[in-house]
C-alpha cells in the first residue's frame, strides 16, 4: 500500500484488493502474475491428488524444489543457452517435474503404507 500513493489512514480492506488487481493487471507485471498463478495452480493441483487420496501432505515445497534442481541440473548439463530453449525441450522437461515430484511423494506413500510412518513426519522430513 505504501507504493500505491495513498494516505494509509484513508485505505480499507477494499482498496487493498483493489490495489492488488490493479498491480497484477498492469501490463508490465502480467507475465509475473501469470508465471506465479500457473506455478501455484500446478502445485495446488498437485498436492489436491494426495488430500483426495486421504493423504496428509504438506510437502509440496519438496516436491516442488526437487524437480526443480534436476530440472537445472539438466540444462547446465546439456550447456543450454536459456534464450534458445525449445517448447518441445520445455514439455519434456514438465513430464520430467511430474516424474520427480511424484517420486518425491511416492517415498511419502511408500513410507505410510509398509512401515506406517506418519506422513505429516515423513512430508515434512522431505521438504528437508
Amino acid at each position: 500500500m505504501g507504493s500505491s500513493g495513498s494516505n494509509p489512514q484513508d485505505t480499507t480492506i477494499f482498496s487493498f484488493v483493489q490495489y492488488i488487481f490493479d498491480f497484477s493487471t498492469r501490463e508490465s507485471n502480467q507475465s509475473t502474475f501469470l508465471l506465479f498463478f500457473l506455478f501455484f495452480a500446478f502445485s495446488g493441483l498437485a498436492i489436491s491428488i494426495g488430500f483426495k487420496s486421504g493423504l496428509f501432505n504438506i510437502g509440496v515445497s519438496g516436491q516442488m524444489t526437487f524437480p526443480a534442481v534436476i530440472f537445472f541440473v539438466i540444462i547446465i548439463a546439456l550447456r543450454m543457452d536459456i534464450k534458445n530453449i525449445s517448447f518441445e525441450f520445455l514439455l519434456g522437461m514438465f513430464f520430467v517435474f511430474i516424474m520427480m515430484g511424484m517420486l518425491v511423494g511416492l517415498i511419502s506413500g511408500v513410507l505410510k503404507a509398509f512401515f506406517n510412518v506418519h506422513e505429516v513426519i515423513s512430508t515434512i522430513f522431505l521438504n528437508w
